[in-house]
């Protein structure tokens, strides 16, 4: 089973090398093998970053800025827990929670679960919760 990719790697993967190269540069995406360190170097990823990497890209395609989507990818994969650990502990859901409480300004939440919640409390604005098994299986499909 492969450990290790390269900017190649993910672009066979069906993400384009400079659309990866600008979430790098923006610093929504990081390589936790080896960043590039100038000309001849590359960056290299393991194979929970390509989960980050396409998790980020989810949250883009629902409509997060790219600057929101990296907080959050940066918060779950780098602060909270790496991705495999997460779902081998059974934690297969990362929920994302606006929440407004009157007079505060809003702020953003993300929380691992094991089961999908079934109600939203009165404070929170709007909730998604994302299917990390969904997004493990099918990354895993495409590294095989």
């Amino acid at each position: 089973m492969k450990t290790k990719f390269t900017t190649p790697d993910i672009e066979r993967l069906g993400i384009k090398r400079s659309r990866l190269k600008e979430w790098i540069v923006l610093k929504c995406i990081k390589p936790s093998v080896q960043e590039a360190d100038g000309r001849g170097t590359k960056h290299i990823f393991d194979r929970d970053d390509i989960y980050a990497i396409f998790f980020f890209e989810e949250l883009i395609n629902q409509g997060l800025s790219r600057k929101l989507a990296g907080e959050i990818v940066n918060q779950f994969f780098f602060d909270l827990s790496r991705f495999s650990k997460a779902i081998k502990e059974g934690f297969h859901y990362l929920v994302i929670s606006r929440v407004a409480v009157s007079g505060e300004k809003p702020t953003m939440h993300s929380q691992l679960i094991k089961e999908i919640p079934t109600s939203l409390p009165p404070t929170f604005s709007y909730q998604w919760a994302f299917n990390l098994r969904n997004i493990k299986d099918r990354v895993d499909a495409m590294i095989g």
